[in-house]
């Protein structure tokens, strides 16, 4: 099982790549996980979470097909693939399988460096994204009909919560939401019932405005992995 932080998984025969990989991640506070074989990486992307998956065509058989596997993977369809290449067909055709970044062959310390920062933001608004802070929060919900019930969450994240909340709500159905964030601003946003399982517990997807959900993700990278020095 992986920890919370944010993780890189590569395949790659390559020792000295993997090497350089591992080592530049760690610098900005990723953890890096090769896989030599296909089968490999398909129990990984099953069991697992990455924000950042790197396939090297050069060195590893099936590895096109990791990137086929990526996206049909519940967990990490929306992982940032790194490609690297020494075929320059091979570089083009990885960016019509939705590469994010592909690097050719010879690729230096540098460029791979240069490369894993240009991917920092992506991964961790991923990381973001999947990330559920459980958290008990305060909550004022007020349905459509104007109720309002005092509630708390379960987790929270940048999309929606789960919530404790006495009251069943229905499917679909719009509320009005107010989370006290500890030693921050109140986050106002609607939302919509996504599930509800009759027994005290229901999800609410959010519709945040702009400026709310800045203030809500900004909440949650606090929450995240510290965020690497970039410099």
């Amino acid at each position: 099982m992986l920890d919370a932080g944010m993780h890189v998984l590569l395949l790659t025969s390559d020792g000295s790549l993997a090497s350089t990989v591992t080592d530049l991640s760690r610098e900005l506070g990723l953890t890096a996980q090769t896989s030599k074989q296909f089968h490999e990486v398909q129990d990984d992307l099953n069991c697992a979470k990455f924000e950042g998956v790197l396939v090297d065509l050069d060195t590893v058989d099936d590895a096109r097909s990791v990137l086929s596997a990526v996206r049909a993977s519940r967990s990490n369809k929306n992982s940032v693939v790194f490609v690297i290449a020494t075929d320059y067909g091979e570089a083009l055709n990885a960016l019509n399988d939705r590469a994010h970044f592909v690097l050719r062959r010879p690729v230096d310390r540098i460029a791979m460096r240069r490369t894993l920062h240009a991917a920092y933001d992506l991964m961790r608004k991923e990381r973001r994204r999947y990330f559920r802070c459980p958290i008990d929060l305060p909550v004022e919900l007020t349905t459509e009909d104007g109720e309002s019930h005092r509630c708390s969450t379960i987790n929270v994240s940048s999309s929606g919560a789960a919530l404790n909340v006495r009251k069943s709500l229905e499917l679909g159905q719009t509320v009005e939401l107010t989370l006290l964030l500890p030693d921050g601003p109140a986050i106002r946003t609607n939302g919509a019932v996504i599930w509800d399982d009759k027994h005290g517990k229901c999800g609410v997807h959010f519709r945040c405005s702009p400026q709310m959900q800045a203030m809500l993700d900004s909440w949650l990278d606090s929450n995240l992995t510290p965020k690497a020095d970039l410099r």
